[in-house]
């Protein structure tokens, strides 16, 4: 158990090559071989592996990757034995033919279909099949689901487009808040990577094709791209600002109150600069965020 494997020990070759000493080996075609359930019962298109419990046995290859004796032309229903293609290669379950997962998904048990490696997978891919007739999804640490009736449970639910990403979560949604978050890495001249986003939030009362005075003011961060919100540790910011328009139209940038409070040019790190505005003729307000990221 362990060792590399180079072929199958035949009680009964069809044709013998060499001499009559010794054990026939098959290192090609078809085969009937010895098999263990300790990785499950093994399944027609199954790679087959070394056992590592049971010597000259084979056992379902469970990783998504590995050195293989062959793969299984039919399926053990429990007797231990399946016939086998010799096919002594490394191989990766994953890009099994697209036929063969959907036997293998179809012949599996609910049960027994999300169990480690009952396909030869650990994550399972549908190579582009679809998922249907499921009951219900749920995250393993519990942190998201979909059930039966259609309910979706979640942290956060973003939705994006070609400006980007809008999400909102629980709190955001409490206070009426909505976030707008864009992600981006970049890097500088000696190569060090960065992440960070852009992120603006602004109150979620309705804005109509004809504005009210029940309609927020709307703030536009200024040059809110990669480059203008990356920084070299130790350099002095120069903040580009953002613009503001009430519901009416009107240009009411003056009032924009900016908190530079959280940056720090001296540390490396993402920070928030925060720009809130009141409209000139009602007390709402609304705040974007901008995301500085400060790199070496």
């Amino acid at each position: 158990m362990g060792e590399d494997v180079v072929g199958v020990v035949s009680s009964n070759p069809g044709l013998l090559l060499g001499g009559r000493d010794g054990s026939a080996i098959a290192f090609s075609g078809r085969i009937p071989v010895l098999v263990t359930s300790e990785n499950g019962l093994i399944k027609k298109d199954d790679y087959i592996v070394l056992s590592a419990t049971e010597s000259g046995r084979g056992a379902k290859l469970i990783e998504k990757e590995g050195k293989a004796v062959g793969r299984a032309l039919s399926d053990d229903n429990g007797s231990g034995k399946v016939l086998m293609l010799v096919e002594n290669k490394y191989v990766k379950p994953a890009a099994m033919s697209k036929n063969a997962l959907r036997k293998a998904l179809a012949e599996a048990s609910t049960t027994n279909l999300l169990s480690e490696g009952n396909i030869g997978l650990n994550d399972l891919d549908l190579s582009d099949a679809a998922l249907i007739n499921v009951k219900s999804i749920a995250s393993s640490n519990g942190k998201w689901s979909i059930s039966e009736e259609g309910r979706i449970v979640a942290r956060e639910l973003c939705v994006s487009d070609e400006i980007g990403v809008v999400c909102i979560n629980a709190s955001e949604l409490r206070s009426k808040q909505i976030g707008v978050s864009v992600d981006y890495v970049v890097n500088n001249g000696e190569g060090n990577g960065a992440s960070g986003a852009s992120t603006s939030t602004a109150s979620s009362t309705a804005t109509t094709t004809n504005p009210t005075a029940t309609s927020s003011p709307t703030i536009i961060i200024l040059s809110n791209d990669v480059t203008s919100n990356t920084h070299i540790i130790n350099t002095t910011y120069s903040d580009p600002g953002a613009t503001a328009t009430d519901y009416n139209g009107s240009d009411i940038t003056s009032l924009i109150i900016p908190d530079l409070s959280n940056l720090n040019m001296n540390a490396t790190g993402t920070y928030n600069i925060t720009y809130t505005v009141t409209s000139a003729t009602t007390t709402l307000q609304s705040s974007v965020m901008r995301r500085v990221t400060v790199i070496e």
